[in-house]
């Protein structure tokens, strides 16, 4: 069922869809989060302490099905693969969308992992982290019934026998089937989504040693810009238990997260990306221009913001777009376009960065713009833009939940032209195939154990809890009219 949302335009119902013509068709997967859950790297302990408000503002560092990431995309991407249409035209879908935060912690290995599995290509992150047996005792929830956690004895969760077995299994993807575009989110590029790395964090990567709590007496006064400025004081000092070293823990920076994506074997080459051009690119379809930003903050943080050039060439990409439509594409969707962090910690240019006000004057100017789809809120959230001088239409701001938490899902995006001259936006959101309830043998299986332990943490109360709620039903099944 699809909930017509008239809100830019204020006309009557009914619409009819009978003959409507099909302008473009998507299908957008976002915060995606292919993990290595066992790296040194990561501070999951800080997790532990969110009754505590001062750490809450460099949180998620954890989430007790994370281990079970990797299953869950393989689970959506088969699903797409295998009926690659748009549920309500039945149009075949021209690209897919893949919005940011592909990946969680800016590591080679996981970006050579997510790329196996939307393109093809066998996965394996073995799993030691802190929620396998060598962990007992550290407060991490462990799925197998002869450890003790407070997970269990708190908040109910279950046991899975063994699960951490079948996790070390390699996943063989045969990939999503159809070319999809890339987007740069601040997890893709920045450890934890929060930081660029140093040289101590490196070394602290690729080791054999791993925090199992945070370090003694750490306690900064502003715990988020303690993370950006030093991300190794969160393990550093820390007691460690033994993992598995693996130098492909290093870190990546943005050029080798654009250049591992121009292997030419896959359906679409670059999947977006032109070299030289960083994370802003346009592709071009016959009636719709998608205009994709890099939306990441020089300084650090996870959220983002727009530099002054960035924003004078996408004027220039909608004013050329002309007679297409033009869909904005990004990471950070407009109310995540907040960051004022000052510095240039990536080595990037210090011009000017500007939030989401200018950005969206820009749009209103011009007719053609009629949606922007991003994720990183990891909610279904769409709200209609109206210009605020009343000059212009105004647009629709798509914001789509992510893989890694509830409610695990995908969107299908159809741009319409309805005969009687409308433009109608339909978006219905997409499950991936439901397994066995607590079956570790299948990837399908594993998958369904993830989303319903993501389901389990949004219904707990206590700090531990995560809160990311779907979404109400007109946020994802809507049919959306532009004018």
């Amino acid at each position: 069922m699809h909930v017509w949302r008239n809100d830019l335009t204020g006309d009557g119902y009914p619409f009819s869809l009978d003959g409507a013509r099909v302008l473009a068709s998507f299908v957008q997967l976002t915060d995606l989060h292919v993990i290595d859950a066992s790296s040194p790297a990561r501070a999951e302990a800080c997790q532990l302490l969110t009754d505590d408000p001062r750490w809450r503002p460099v949180l998620a560092m954890h989430r007790p099905y994370e281990l079970l990431t990797q299953h869950a995309v393989a689970s959506i991407v088969a699903t797409i693969a295998s009926a690659p249409i748009g549920p309500v035209s039945g149009a075949p879908f021209d690209l897919g969308l893949v919005t940011g935060d592909c990946i969680d912690n800016a590591q080679r290995n996981e970006l050579l992992s997510y790329l196996a599995l939307l393109d093809g290509g066998t996965v394996h992150l073995p799993y030691d982290g802190v929620q396998s047996r060598a962990f007992a005792g550290a407060g991490f929830w462990c799925p197998e019934p002869d450890v003790s956690d407070p997970w269990k004895r708190d908040h109910g969760f279950p046991s899975y026998p063994g699960m951490l077995d079948a996790i070390n299994e390699p996943i063989v993807s045969a990939g999503i089937g159809i070319g999809w575009l890339a987007v740069l989110g601040n997890h893709d590029v920045m450890r934890q989504g929060t930081a660029f790395t140093t040289p101590m964090l490196e070394q602290i990567a690729v080791s054999d040693r791993k925090a199992d709590a945070m370090p003694p007496k750490f306690l900064p006064d502003d715990a988020l810009r303690a993370y950006v400025d030093t991300p190794e004081a969160f393990v550093l000092g820390a007691s460690t238990r033994s993992v598995r070293p693996d130098l492909g823990r290093r870190a990546i920076t943005t050029d080798e997260f654009i250049r591992a994506h121009m292997e030419p074997s896959a359906v679409l080459r670059g999947h977006g990306f032109v070299e030289g051009q960083g994370g802003n690119y346009v592709h071009d379809l016959d009636e719709v221009r998608i205009i994709v930003l890099d939306t990441n903050h020089p300084a650090g943080h996870f959220e983002g913001s727009v530099g002054e050039t960035q924003l004078a060439w996408l004027e220039a990409q909608i004013v050329a777009a002309h007679p297409r439509f033009v869909v904005i594409v990004t990471h950070h969707g407009l109310d995540s376009l907040i960051n004022e962090f000052v510095g240039t910690a990536s080595g990037g240019s210090a011009e000017e960065r500007l939030l989401a006000e200018p950005v969206a004057a820009v749009l209103h100017r011009h007719a053609n713009v009629i949606a922007w789809v991003s994720g990183h809120r990891h909610i279904n959230r769409i709200v209609a833009r109206l210009d605020p001088d009343g000059a212009g239409p105004g647009f629709w701001d798509i914001v789509t939940s992510s893989i890694i938490d509830w409610p695990s899902q995908a969107r299908a995006i159809e741009i319409l032209a309805l005969t009687d001259g409308r433009i109608v936006i339909a978006t219905t959101a997409i499950d991936h195939r439901n397994g066995v309830s607590g079956d570790v043998s299948t990837v399908d299986g594993l998958a369904t154990i993830h989303r319903e332990l993501a389901l389990s943490t949004v219904s707990m109360n206590g700090p531990r809890a995560l809160h990311r709620r779907a979404g109400q039903a007109a946020d994802r099944n809507a049919l959306l009219v532009v004018r």
